[in-house]
């Protein structure tokens, strides 16, 4: 197992990084994190999760989400053994930014697979080593510049997988919509990676269709709702004489006399 070993004065950048594409500045920065670790084309940095997010600074989700993003973008690949260490591979145009002194710009892979060639090779002076990565790249995911899979990109700062985003194409047909159902979602500050949950959400109408909502209007009606008074109630008896004066009031009030009641 490996410790932390930062470089020792400089990364030197491939201009690609800087100039060529449009990353995510927080992305980029993770990308240019791991890839000054490899400063040393003699070891390949194998560190445990936890380190490498020390190295790139930040939290647990967010460095996972990070290099997720890269892998899917075709920046880098990553693996993990069953101990938990990762290791990282570049793609071809960022390697070759590499320090050449001494290997004159060979990325750490390919220094080691060359070393294991000339091995196997000592006998043949003419051995040459073929290039890494030459026609591994993915191809660019199409579905990356579907409207609706930039849109939950813009609103939800996450690039969804290759599951989500087919998903995403086969069922969003209203963007208007699908920007109401997200921008509701986000603002509940539910999980933003559960995409099935908010294409069921974008099904049932979007914000106007939350059951959260209603649920939460019904509850607020029923809390103003004034009590209404029950009529099984039994009454509480009256004596004679409060009734005989209740009586003598209301003939009073009516002008009534003795005999216009009992004739």
């Amino acid at each position: 197992m490996q410790t932390i070993t930062p470089p020792p004065r400089f990364v030197n950048v491939p201009s690609i990084l800087l100039y060529g594409e449009d990353l995510d500045p927080r992305v980029l920065r993770t990308l240019l994190r791991i890839y000054g670790m490899h400063w040393d084309t003699r070891i390949r940095p194998r560190l445990k999760a936890r380190d490498w997010q020390k190295v790139a600074g930040l939290t647990r989700s967010t460095f996972h989400r990070h290099i997720q993003e890269l892998q899917s973008s075709g920046w880098l690949l990553f693996s993990r053994d069953d101990k938990g260490v990762l290791s990282f591979e570049f793609d071809q145009k960022v390697s070759h930014g590499w320090d050449s002194n001494p290997t004159d710009g060979m990325s750490p892979l390919t220094l080691i697979n060359s070393l294991d060639l000339t091995i196997k090779d000592k006998d043949h002076s003419n051995a040459t080593v073929p290039p890494m990565g030459k026609g591994k790249k993915k191809p660019r995911d199409p579905n990356l510049d579907h409207p609706a899979v930039k849109m939950y990109r813009q609103v939800m700062h996450l690039t969804a997988n290759h599951v989500q985003r087919e998903l995403i194409v086969r069922v969003v047909k209203n963007l208007e919509l699908w920007q109401d159902t997200l921008e509701h979602w986000a603002g509940h500050g539910w999980r933003p990676t559960n995409v099935q949950a908010i294409m069921d959400s974008y099904n049932y109408g979007g914000s106007v269709g939350c059951r959260y909502c209603q649920e939460a209007k019904i509850k607020y009606a029923k809390k103003r709702r004034k009590p209404v008074p029950k009529t099984d109630q039994v009454s509480t008896p009256v004596s004679p004489a409060v009734l005989r004066k209740m009586v003598e009031r209301a003939r009073r009030e009516q002008g009534l006399s003795d005999e216009d009641v009992y004739g």
